[in-house]
C-alpha cells in the first residue's frame, strides 16, 4: 500500500505522494509505448524495492484506472463527481490536501450551504449537492482572492479549531488542565478572547502542524501556468472507489453496489487456511473464490475445520503443539478456544463463514452474528461485511476484532 495519514501520524509529505503520481505516470507512459507487462514488471524493481507481487499489483491498479478514466500524477489533477460526491485526485501529500480540501469546502458552501470534506495524501471527497463539479475546476484554475483569508475562515467554524484552541488556553493558563467544557461555553471564550495571542497562537499551531498555506498557493500557480493540468470526469474511477473503502470522518458516503464489488473481489482473492479440529493434524489452504461449498478433512473426514489467515503463524504454530501433545498456556487456552468457535461456525455456515472471517476486524462474535441474519441478495451479505469493517476501523482503539 502507499503511505497513508491515521489519526495522529506523521502526515505523508509532497515529496513521498508526489512520488506515487510520478510512479503512475511512468506506467501509464510505458504501458503506451507498447511495453510488455513483464518488462514493465522488471523495470519497477529495478527502481524500487519491491517484489514481483507488488510489481504486478501497481500495474494491474493503473491498467484497471485507465479502463474507465484518466490516471491522475503528478501532473495532473482529475475532478471526478458522481450524484452528491465529488473526488479531486491530487498528488500532494496529507498537508496540502487537507488545506485544498478545506479551501473548496469553504468556497462551495458559499453557494450550496455546508459542505463536508474529507481527506487523504492523494484525493479529497467532496460531499456536495450535484452540479458543483464545475465550481471546483473553477476554483482550482481562476481563483483570484486571498488564500490565507479563506483558509482562516474555513478554520474558524470548525470542530479543529475549538479542540486546538482547548489545547492552547491550558497552555497559556486560560482554563483549567482538568476541566472539562462544554461546545457552547468554548464558543463564548473564543469569542471573548478574539485577537488575542491565544486566537493567534490556534491559528499558527493549525497551520504548522494540520496544513500548508505556501504548498496549496504553490499548486494554485501551477495551475494558471499550466504545469499542472486539471482534468473533470463524469464518475467515479477505481481510484477514487477504492479510497472510498477506508473513507471516514467527514464525509458522508452511501455505498455503492460497485464499491461493493471492489470489496468482494478483493476478499474473494484472499487466501485462507483450514485447520481440522477434530483429528488436529490436517491442514488445507485455500483462496476463497476457489474454495468448494463443501469442504471435508481429508484425514478423518470431520467438517470441524477453522478458518484462519494464512499470515496468521500464531494460530498454526498453537495447531502445531496441540497436535504434538504439547501443553498450553493460559493465553494458548483462549486462541484455541476462538479456533474452536472459528471452526463451529464453519460447520453450521460452511464457506460463508471463511468468507465473514477474513474480514479484517470480524472475529467469531461479530461474524456470529453477521451469518446469523437473513439477506434478501448476496450483494446484502458483503455490504454488511464491509459496513463491519468500516465499523471497526473508526472504532478499532476502543475494542478488540472479536
Amino acid at each position: 500500500s502507499v503511505p497513508a495519514w491515521k489519526g495522529e501520524l506523521l502526515p505523508v509529505p509532497k515529496d513521498v505522494a508526489q512520488e506515487v503520481g510520478k510512479l503512475r505516470r511512468v506506467i501509464k507512459d510505458l504501458l503506451n509505448s507498447g511495453k510488455k507487462d513483464k518488462d514493465i514488471e522488471e523495470l519497477l524493481m529495478k527502481e524500487y524495492p519491491i517484489d514481483e507481487n507488488t510489481a504486478k499489483l501497481l500495474l494491474k491498479t493503473v491498467k484497471t484506472q485507465l479502463k474507465d478514466s484518466v490516471i491522475p500524477d503528478d501532473k495532473t489533477i482529475v475532478v471526478e463527481h458522481d450524484k452528491s460526491l465529488i473526488v479531486v485526485h491530487s498528488c500532494f501529500g496529507s498537508k496540502i490536501n487537507e488545506t485544498l480540501g478545506r479551501f473548496l469546502s469553504f468556497l462551495l458552501s458559499q453557494k450550496f450551504g455546508p459542505v463536508k470534506f474529507w481527506s487523504d495524501p492523494y484525493r479529497i471527497y467532496l460531499d456536495v449537492p450535484g452540479g458543483a463539479a464545475e465550481y471546483v475546476m473553477k476554483a482550482l484554475t481562476s481563483y483570484k482572492g486571498i488564500v490565507e483569508d479563506v483558509i482562516r475562515k474555513s478554520v474558524w467554524s470548525s470542530n479543529l479549531f475549538r479542540w486546538t484552541f482547548i489545547q492552547v488556553a491550558k497552555r497559556f493558563g486560560v482554563i483549567s488542565k482538568k476541566g472539562e467544557y462544554t461546545h457552547g461555553l468554548i464558543q463564548r471564550l473564543i469569542n471573548e478572547l478574539l485577537g488575542s495571542p491565544v486566537i493567534e497562537e490556534t491559528y499558527r499551531e493549525i497551520e504548522t502542524s494540520k496544513l500548508d498555506v505556501n504548498g496549496l498557493k504553490e499548486v494554485l500557480n501551477s495551475i494558471k501556468k499550466g504545469s499542472i493540468k486539471v482534468i473533470i470526469k463524469p464518475k467515479l474511477s477505481h481510484l477514487a472507489k477504492t479510497g472510498l473503502l477506508y473513507a471516514k470522518g467527514d464525509v458522508s458516503v452511501t455505498p455503492y453496489s460497485e464499491l461493493i464489488g471492489i470489496f468482494k473481489e478483493r476478499l474473494l482473492n484472499k487466501e485462507v487456511k483450514l485447520l481440522c479440529m477434530n483429528c488436529k493434524g490436517w491442514i488445507q489452504t485455500y483462496k476463497l473464490k476457489e474454495m468448494p461449498e463443501v469442504v471435508s478433512c481429508k484425514r478423518c473426514g470431520a467438517k470441524l475445520l477453522a478458518p484462519v489467515s494464512k499470515n496468521d503463524e500464531d494460530a498454526l504454530t498453537l495447531y502445531r503443539k496441540v497436535f504434538k501433545g504439547k501443553k498450553l498456556t493460559q493465553e494458548e487456552l483462549k486462541k484455541w478456544k476462538e479456533l474452536k468457535e472459528r471452526a463451529g461456525l464453519f460447520l453450521n455456515y460452511g464457506k460463508k463463514a471463511a468468507i465473514a472471517l477474513m474480514v479484517t476486524g470480524i472475529g467469531p462474535s461479530k461474524a456470529k452474528k453477521l451469518l446469523s441474519r437473513m439477506y434478501l441478495s448476496e450483494e446484502d451479505f458483503y455490504r454488511a461485511l464491509m459496513e463491519a469493517k468500516k465499523e471497526w476501523m473508526r472504532t478499532r482503539k476502543f475494542w478488540d476484532s472479536n
